[in-house]
C-alpha cells in the first residue's frame, strides 16, 4: 500500500506549518474552496462533474492551510462517497467518455484519499495501488509532481517572496475578486481547479521554506492504532457476549438481556480500529453486535422505549461507523424521528425558550448535550445544513444555552432546583455555555440586580462549538470565536471546568469522560489543530501569557495515564450520568483518542 502515491505528505518535503505564519494566499484560497463546496453537484461531485476534477480539489483542500480532512464531514464526505463510484472492475478509477485516462484520474483520487481520508478509505488506497502497479503507473503522484516542479523553481528564483508572487500572483490576481467565469457567464471549472492547485501548492511550499529556515526536530508520528486503545478495545470485549453488552432484566434478576445504548457506545468504540487492523475476534463481535442492533430497531423507527433520542443517536454513530450501504432504509428511518423530536412550529414559536431544542424524547425539555448529539446523528445519516432548516431552528436554541450577550438577549424566570423558588434568569457574556437556557449542573453566579446567569462549563461548551460546526458555521463567527476563546481560557484535563468553586469537590468531576470525548469530537470537527491556551497573570498588572497546544498529544497523554491496569476506564471521582460504569467511561475515552491521531 505504501506507494510513492501513498506516501506523499508534508514532512516529506520539509513543510512543517508554523500557526504564527499567515499561510500565503489564504483568502483565495478560502474563496475558491467555498466556491466549489457551493455549487457541489447533487452526487456530491465538485467541477465539472468528474472524478478527476472532483479529486484534484479535494487534494487541494487537504493540502491547504485549512487542512480539511474526513472529520469534516459533510464538507468533503459526499465528495468522497462520489470518488467511490468511479471505480471500475480493474480496481481503477474513470469517468464516462473523460479525456484524462483511468491512471491519471486513478492516481488523483488515490492522493485526495491519501491526503483526505487515509484511515477510511484504507482498503480503497491498498486496492488503487495495486491497480497502478498493474498498469505500470505506480509511481504516479499527480500533486507531488506538482510540487516538485515548483520547488525547483523556487530554487533556481532564490528568493521565496520573488517566487510565490510568479508562481501563485497570476492565479491569485485572477481570482481576487471572486471565481473565475467563462465568457458565457459560467463558472470556468477547470481554470478555478488548475487556480486552486497552484496557490494551495504555494501554501505548501511556504511551510516548507518557512520550516527549514531554522532547524527543528520532529515529533515522531502518531501511529494509526495505539497499545491503550488495544487495551480497551480488549476490555470491552470482554464485557460482551457476542458482540452486545448485556445487563439485568430486572433489579433483582439474574437474567440478562442487551442494552442498546451501551452497546451502540461499545460497537462505535470497537470500529475507532481500522478494519485492516482488526483481529478475528473483533470483526465477529463487531458483525454480530451490528445484526443484533438492527433487530432492535421498532416500527416506529426507535431502538428503545427510554432516552429514545440518546440510545438513536448512539445507534447511528455505531451503524455509520460501518458504512454499509444496506444499513440506508435504517438510517432513513432515525432520520425522521430525530426531526419529529425537534421543537419547533406548529406547537412551539420562534420566541420560546426551547425552540429548536431536542431532548430525550416525549414531552421533555429539550437541552444541549441531546442536540449535539442529534447534529451529528443528522450530518451522520446524510442530512446537510444547506438542506434541511433543522439546523438554523437548533442555532436558535444554541445561541439561548450561549453566554453571550449579543446574540442571546433571554431572559426569563426559572424556578431555582432546591429551594423551587421563581428566579430571573439572564445570559452572562464569556462565551461559553449551559446546559439548557437558565440551567446549570454547575451553579449560578447571582447578580446584583437578583438575576442568575447558568455557568458555562466545559463539556457544554465543547458541545456548543460542535454543534454550531455541524450546523455550519464557521471558524469567523463571532459565537464560534467566543466559544473558543472560553476554552482557550478554561483548558483543562484534569477536571470538567466551570463549577463554582463553592459547591461539593466532587461536582466538577461529572461528566468528566463524556467532557474528554467531546474535547475531542468538537475541535477536530471545527478543525482546531492548535489551541490558544490563555494562561492567568502571574501577579497584579501583569499581562496573561498565550500560549498554543497541540491538544490531542495531551489529551492523548493524560488518557493513557488514566487507564486502569484492566485497560478499562472509569471515573473515580464523580459517578454521574453512568460514568461509574468502566464501559461508559471506555467507550468515551476510545471515541476521543479516536480524534487524536
Amino acid at each position: 500500500m505504501r506507494t510513492a502515491i501513498l506516501t506523499l505528505s508534508l514532512a516529506a518535503f520539509g513543510c512543517t506549518a508554523l500557526s504564527s505564519q499567515t499561510p500565503p494566499f489564504k483568502d483565495e484560497v478560502d474563496r475558491l474552496v467555498r466556491t466549489f463546496r457551493m455549487n457541489a453537484h447533487d452526487n456530491g461531485a465538485f467541477g465539472d462533474g468528474t472524478g478527476l476534477q472532483t479529486a484534484q480539489v479535494l487534494t487541494a483542500m487537504g493540502y491547504c492551510h485549512r487542512f480539511y480532512s474526513f472529520a469534516d464531514g459533510p464538507v468533503v464526505r459526499p465528495a468522497l462517497n462520489f470518488l467511490v463510484t468511479k471505480r471500475g472492475a480493474d480496481g481503477l478509477y474513470q469517468d464516462d467518455n473523460a479525456a484524462a485516462d483511468a491512471a491519471t484520474t486513478t492516481a488523483w483520487v488515490l492522493e485526495a484519499m491519501a491526503v483526505v481520508a487515509p484511515r477510511d478509505f484504507a482498503r480503497e488506497l491498498s486496492d488503487g495501488a495495486r491497480a497502478l502497479k498493474a498498469k505500470n503507473a505506480e509511481n504516479q503522484r499527480p500533486f507531488g509532481g506538482r510540487l516538485d516542479r515548483l520547488r525547483q523553481s523556487v530554487t533556481e528564483a532564490g528568493k521565496g517572496a520573488d517566487l510565490m508572487q510568479k508562481a501563485g500572483g497570476a492565479s491569485a490576481t485572477r481570482v481576487a475578486e471572486g471565481p473565475m467565469r467563462t465568457k458565457d457567464g459560467n463558472l470556468d471549472h477547470a481554470a478555478n481547479t488548475e487556480a486552486l492547485l497552484q496557490l494551495v501548492a504555494c501554501q505548501v511550499i511556504a511551510r516548507g521554506q518557512v520550516a527549514s529556515a531554522a532547524p527543528t526536530v520532529s515529533a515522531a508520528p502518531t501511529p494509526p492504532w495505539h497499545p491503550s486503545q488495544q487495551r480497551g478495545v480488549d476490555f470491552l470485549l470482554r464485557q460482551m457476549r457476542d458482540g452486545v453488552y448485556m445487563v439485568p432484566k430486572g433489579r433483582d434478576s439474574k437474567d440478562l438481556v442487551g442494552e442498546p445504548g451501551l452497546t451502540s457506545l461499545s460497537l462505535a468504540a470497537l470500529q475507532t480500529k481500522p478494519k485492516a487492523l482488526r483481529s478475528d475476534a473483533e470483526t465477529k463481535a463487531i458483525v454480530q453486535g451490528l445484526a443484533w442492533l438492527l433487530k432492535q430497531q421498532r416500527d416506529d423507527g426507535w431502538f428503545s422505549e427510554m432516552n429514545v433520542n440518546y440510545i438513536a443517536c448512539a445507534a447511528v454513530l455505531a451503524l455509520t461507523a460501518a458504512d454499509d450501504p444496506a444499513y440506508k432504509p435504517v438510517l432513513d428511518r432515525v432520520q425522521k424521528q430525530i426531526l419529529r423530536l425537534q421543537n419547533v412550529e406548529p406547537a412551539y414559536a420562534r420566541s420560546d425558550r426551547d425552540y429548536g431544542s431536542i431532548g430525550y424524547g416525549g414531552d421533555e425539555r429539550g437541552d444541549l448535550s441531546n442536540l449535539q448529539f442529534s447534529l451529528e446523528a443528522l450530518v451522520a445519516t446524510g442530512l446537510d445544513a444547506k438542506q434541511s432548516d433543522a439546523f438554523e431552528k437548533a442555532i436558535v436554541f444554541l445561541q439561548r444555552c450561549q453566554n453571550l450577550k449579543s446574540h442571546n438577549d433571554q431572559e426569563f424566570e426559572v424556578r431555582d432546583e432546591v429551594s423551587g423558588k421563581l428566579q430571573r434568569s439572564e445570559s452572562g457574556d464569556d462565551g461559553g455555555a449551559a446546559y439548557y437556557p437558565g440551567n446549570s449542573p454547575m451553579g449560578y453566579i447571582e447578580l446584583p440586580n437578583g438575576a442568575r446567569v447558568p455557568r458555562s462549563y466545559g463539556s457544554m461548551t465543547y458541545a456548543l462549538l460542535k454543534a454550531y460546526t455541524l450546523s455550519g458555521l464557521t471558524k469567523d463567527d463571532p459565537r464560534v470565536q467566543a466559544a473558543v476563546a472560553w476554552l482557550g481560557r478554561n483548558w483543562n484535563l484534569d477536571e470538567n471546568p466551570g463549577a463554582d468553586p463553592t459547591m461539593p469537590e466532587k461536582t466538577k468531576y461529572q461528566g468528566l469522560y463524556y467532557y474528554y470525548m467531546v474535547v475531542a469530537q468538537a475541535l477536530d470537527v471545527a478543525g482546531v489543530d492548535g489551541l490558544e491556551v490563555v494562561a492567568p497573570a502571574p501577579g497584579e498588572n501583569q499581562t496573561p501569557t498565550t500560549r498554543k497546544i497541540d491538544w490531542r498529544a495531551e489529551l492523548r497523554s493524560k488518557l493513557e495515564a488514566l487507564q486502569q491496569k484492566d485497560g478499562g476506564w472509569v471515573n473515580q471521582k464523580n459517578g454521574r450520568w453512568w460514568e461509574m460504569m468502566p464501559v461508559t467511561c471506555t467507550c468515551y475515552a476510545l471515541l476521543a483518542l479516536d480524534h487524536c491521531r
